[in-house]
């Protein structure tokens, strides 16, 4: 692998864990690496840590389920395959650098009823072919709560999606996405920007920004849905 790992198989594998992976140092760089792919489970009270990522699958199929705590320095989870499921119900965390998960490319679904927290963006999807992402939980970020750059994103929310320092409770860059929110969606700077993508935002809670609530940059054939129940501030 040409890392450590506490944990890895070169295999289709199948993991489950309901104690202890890995340690929170540079001795332990992954806690779980699947390179050809397969499901990893955490069960609740189950830990994964590790000095740079936490759980990485790669692989044609990924599937992670989440009900324990997964901390890593860099990425908590990381998946670079075809097609990917992610469902969180615990704790996925970035301490010192990157996102709480982060996505390339494929195609898959993200059930979020926990928290993913991370120094950039609580997720970070890039390059994805087709992404669909039920929020219920927390998706928070120092930069972004929720980066999505190019590909085809469509969000559910009805938890919170934040930015705590930098940026926008949501980014949307060079791709198209659909989002609903019943949520909160809150960015430092804003709380939903699109940059060069198209999509369309129905909003029938809450969008908060510090410069704007809602910014649609060079964008095409956007558009938004204002329920009467909305708030922007």
């Amino acid at each position: 692998l040409g890392q450590r790992a506490a944990v890895t198989s070169a295999g289709i594998a199948t993991v489950a864990n309901a104690g202890t992976i890995g340690s929170a140092t540079a001795a332990d760089p992954y806690g779980v690496y699947l390179t050809g792919g397969g499901t990893f489970s955490n069960a609740s009270g189950g830990i994964v840590q590790a000095g740079s990522i936490g759980v990485r699958l790669n692989g044609a199929s990924a599937a992670v389920d989440n009900a324990g705590s997964i901390v890593a320095g860099n990425d908590g989870i990381y998946l670079h395959s075809t097609i990917w499921t992610l469902t969180n119900s615990g704790i996925v965390r970035s301490t010192t650098l990157d996102n709480g998960a982060y996505v390339n490319g494929g195609a898959g679904s993200i059930t979020n009823s926990g928290t993913f927290s991370g120094h950039y963006a609580g997720l970070w999807l890039i390059n994805v072919g087709a992404a669909v992402i039920d929020n219920t939980g927390t998706l928070v970020g120092g930069y972004d709560g929720l980066y999505v750059g190019g590909g085809n994103a469509m969000l559910t929310n009805r938890g919170l999606i934040a930015s705590t320092t930098l940026d926008n409770g949501v980014y949307v860059r060079n791709g198209t996405a659909t989002i609903a929110n019943s949520g909160t969606i809150s960015g430092a700077y804003d709380g939903l920007y699109f940059q060069g993508a198209a999509g369309t935002v129905t909003n029938s809670r809450k969008f908060s920004g510090a410069h704007a609530t809602l910014q649609f940059a060079h964008c095409f054939a956007s558009r938004l849905i204002v329920d009467a129940r909305a708030v922007f501030y």
